[in-house]
């Protein structure tokens, strides 16, 4: 297979955002949360109509609604205060991922060039790739990091499935996002 050298890639703010907020809702752990909270809320909206309706729709107390309120609140704020820690995070290590970057996919590695840095990395380091909807793939050397590769800079005629191929050759395990 030849070697597919990608235009410049830039992670723009939006993009960074996007991406990572898609990845943290799809977390089963951030399900599991999702989960248990609309439970609790759910149960809890049922606890503050039922006692209403026994006390002839007048607030006797003000525990149950206060909680209700507070739950959600937390459940609408987490996800906005998540967007916001990830574009602080984005901001914080501008110098990284705004800059430019042409990655070159030869059969045997990685290569990546930007006017900060340039790196060249056997597949075999790769542990995961992730393609994440419409057009990012990211290649996970560790769990804590990864390379963004959009796949709009992919140069004609060359196709997602042949990227997928590349990957399938090296295997690579891969995942949708």
């Amino acid at each position: 297979m030849p070697s597919i050298t990608l235009r410049p890639v830039t992670l723009s703010p939006a993009d960074y955002v996007s991406i990572n907020y898609r990845l943290w809702n799809q977390r089963m752990s951030t399900r599991r949360s999702n989960w248990l909270l609309g439970g609790a809320l759910t149960l809890l909206a049922i606890s503050v109509v039922y006692t209403l309706g026994q006390n002839s729709w007048q607030l006797t107390s003000w525990t149950n609604p206060v909680l209700l309120a507070a739950g959600l609140a937390f459940l609408v704020g987490r996800g906005q205060f998540v967007r916001w820690l990830l574009r602080r995070g984005y901001e914080k290590s501008r110098a990284g991922l705004s800059r430019s970057m042409v990655y070159t996919l030869l059969p045997n590695e990685l290569q990546g060039q930007s006017e900060l840095v340039q790196f060249s990395l056997h597949w075999s380091a790769i542990r995961k790739a992730v393609w994440v909807e419409p057009h990012w793939l990211l290649l996970y050397p560790t769990e804590a990091a990864c390379y963004y590769l959009d796949l709009r800079c992919l140069p004609a005629p060359t196709s997602l499935a042949d990227v997928r191929e590349l990957l399938m050759a090296q295997a690579i395990a891969q995942h949708e996002a």
